[in-house]
């Protein structure tokens, strides 16, 4: 799908069902293993590690399909009211 077709530069997922500790990661395009991105963007390349600092703490990942790097960090503590 073109950009401006529906499909959108940035998938952002807020994920928050992990228990503490540390995992690795890669995209699959089109949920298969034949087109995949790791670390630093790289086609086929190394799992992208991240940590999880407290079992179920919300996770905010970000996949940029241009260069097609993932990023991952705890997400931002609601502000209490």
């Amino acid at each position: 799908m073109a950009p401006g077709s529906g499909w959108r530069r940035h998938l952002r997922l807020l994920y928050d069902a992990l228990p503490a500790g540390n995992y690795e990661t890669k995209v699959a395009i089109n949920e298969t293993w034949d087109e995949n991105y790791g670390l630093n963007g790289v086609p086929g390349g190394a799992n992208i590690g991240f940590t999880v600092p407290k079992s179920c703490s919300q996770m905010f990942f970000v996949y940029d399909s241009k260069t097609h790097v993932l990023t991952s960090r705890p997400a931002a503590r609601p502000k209490e009211t």
